[in-house]
C-alpha cells in the first residue's frame, strides 16, 4: 500500500510541474480561446508588443530579448489577429494578419527582422 501512495504521489507531482511548464500555460484550454505565445529572439527588449484583433486590442510587454509571454482572446469562431512589436530602440515590426479560430495556440516566433507563425490545436 505504502509502494502505491508513493507512485500515485510520483504521478501526480510529475503531472502537475509538466503541465504548469507548458508553454501555453497562461491560457485557458478552451475551444473559444485562441492563445499566442510570443517569443523574443531579438537582441532588442520588446518595450510594447500589440495584439489587435477582430474583437480589438490589447497590449502587454515588455518582453526581454531571448524572453517570451502568453496571452489569448476569445474568438468562438473564426478570426484573424496580427502583432506589433515596438522595440526599445524605437523600431517596429509588424506580422502578418493571421487567421485563426477559437482552440487555436500559435507560437509567434521575432527575429531581428520579422515574426514567423506556428500554429497547433488543442
Amino acid at each position: 500500500m505504502e509502494r502505491l501512495t508513493r507512485l500515485l504521489t510520483v504521478i501526480a507531482l510529475c503531472t502537475v510541474f509538466v503541465g504548469c511548464s507548458s508553454p501555453y500555460a497562461e491560457c485557458p484550454r478552451s475551444l473559444e480561446h485562441v492563445c499566442i505565445k510570443v517569443v523574443n529572439r531579438n537582441d532588442q527588449i520588446i518595450s510594447t508588443l500589440i495584439l489587435s484583433h477582430e474583437r480589438g486590442k490589447e497590449s502587454f510587454g515588455p518582453i526581454e530579448a531571448n524572453g517570451q509571454a502568453s496571452t489569448s482572446f476569445l474568438s468562438p469562431g473564426e478570426n484573424t489577429y496580427g502583432l506589433t512589436a515596438i522595440l526599445a530602440n524605437g523600431d517596429t515590426i509588424r506580422s502578418r494578419e493571421n487567421y485563426v479560430e477559437g482552440g487555436n495556440r500559435v507560437t509567434e516566433v521575432l527575429s531581428s527582422t520579422e515574426f514567423q507563425s506556428t500554429m497547433e490545436d488543442y
